[in-house]
């Protein structure tokens, strides 16, 4: 809910830091993002963060704002990868517009549960059952992102993408850089 970085880009510009991260979502991280191009820092800073900062779902309103930002997080629609590329094009079939990280974490929600759902056939009466079915419907998932795992404390791991904001096609997206397992 901050108007204006002005005061903290001040100080940010003050220092001997070699980048900085910033993790700001929504409407704050177009504010933050355009403010931090028109104070000059990314050229003396650059400007990395957590993908919200540059989320697709953004990124028309940041603009050339967003070019050169890299980010980290779970997915990006330019993730050229076979079942990504089919994931972005039935999305945008049916609703006109690119997916983002939220639609691919719903979908592979969705084919969890459906996969769960199927194997138990229909009887989630035995919360153990249930438990064990969800650990072996996962690896089923067909996830845009790539491959699903639970880890020892069932926590969904998957892999990681490095991300940079650039112009591909006519349109700004967030182009893979690198992928961490």
């Amino acid at each position: 809910g901050t108007p204006d970085f002005a005061p903290y880009l001040a100080k940010a510009g003050a220092t001997k830091a070699d980048a900085v991260y910033a993790f700001f979502a929504g409407a704050d991280g177009i504010r933050f993002v355009k403010q931090y191009k028109e104070f000059g820092l990314f050229e003396k800073l650059p400007l990395t963060g957590f993908n919200v900062l540059t989320d697709d779902t953004i990124l028309p309103a940041l603009g050339d704002a967003a070019l050169g930002i890299v980010t980290i997080g779970g997915w990006s629609a330019a993730l050229d990868t076979p079942d990504s590329k089919a994931f972005v094009a039935d999305y945008e079939k049916v609703h006109k517009a690119w997916p983002t990280r939220y639609s691919e974490t719903g979908w592979d929600s969705a084919q969890l549960l459906a996969i769960t759902v199927d194997t138990l056939k229909g009887d989630l009466s035995d919360k153990n059952k249930v438990k064990d079915a969800l650990k072996t419907s996962l690896p089923k998932v067909k996830a845009p992102r790539g491959r699903l795992e639970f880890d020892e404390n069932r926590q969904v791991t998957a892999p990681v993408y490095i991300m940079r904001s650039e112009k591909q096609g006519g349109r700004i997206v967030n182009a893979i850089v690198e992928r961490l397992p």
